[in-house]
């Protein structure tokens, strides 16, 4: 991320997944394994004339925790929302006429609600769902975005997925129920870590 700028997109979400039986509801394929490589991809939607930016990730599947058992051991394409993006891409160059080559070239490097992309080395368990966008190669997306992407923590030993900063929440509440809507929260994602975990480990 050196030299560009690092904007924050907000995603709002229509569904919030809270356990493992709804995210294999919405999902055509659950799976464990590895993600070893990864590029930059601007979907381009040639209509509006702007882009919007995705990291393209290589997965080899270990596992199948659901749906098509023929691609364990196979690589896998995985569109993740977040990535690198230029000016010129993001439809500046409609928007601003008078920018110059140079600043349409400019890059910024977009995060969804403060989350990362995958990178190469991550190894996950992912509630995936086919693409449906005209790229020219098959491609699978996360349901829910980040919410049925779970890394697996060295230390735990467990699957994690990532979530808004709840311990530094707690410490700024006001009210007891403001204290126990996050408490609540934080359970909630410690049960759903500890279903992916177990779902793992019974695959095995």
């Amino acid at each position: 991320m050196d030299n560009v700028t690092v904007a924050d997109a907000q995603l709002s979400f229509i569904y919030s997944y809270d356990d493992v039986e709804h995210l294999m509801r919405d999902s055509g394929l659950s799976v464990e394994g590895e993600v070893v490589a990864t590029e930059n991809y601007v979907l381009m939607d040639e209509d509006v004339g702007f882009g919007s930016p995705f990291t393209k990730l290589t997965f080899k599947v270990n596992q199948v925790l659901s749906g098509d058992s023929s691609l364990e051991g196979k690589e896998i394409t995985i569109l993740e929302g977040g990535g690198y993006i230029t000016a010129e891409q993001d439809g500046m160059k409609d928007k601003f006429p008078d920018l110059t080559e140079e600043e349409l070239k400019e890059t910024s490097f977009v995060l969804y609600n403060g989350h990362r992309p995958s990178k190469k080395g991550d190894i996950l368990v992912a509630f995936l769902a086919k693409g449906s966008s005209e790229t020219g190669f098959k491609y699978y997306s996360f349901t829910g975005a980040y919410q049925s992407k779970f890394e697996y923590n060295e230390n735990s030993k467990k699957y994690v997925r990532p979530s808004e900063n709840y311990d530094e929440w707690v410490t700024g509440v006001k009210t007891r129920a403001e204290r126990s809507d996050i408490e609540e929260l934080i359970q909630i994602e410690e049960d759903i870590n500890a279903e992916v975990t177990k779902l793992v480990e019974e695959a095995e």
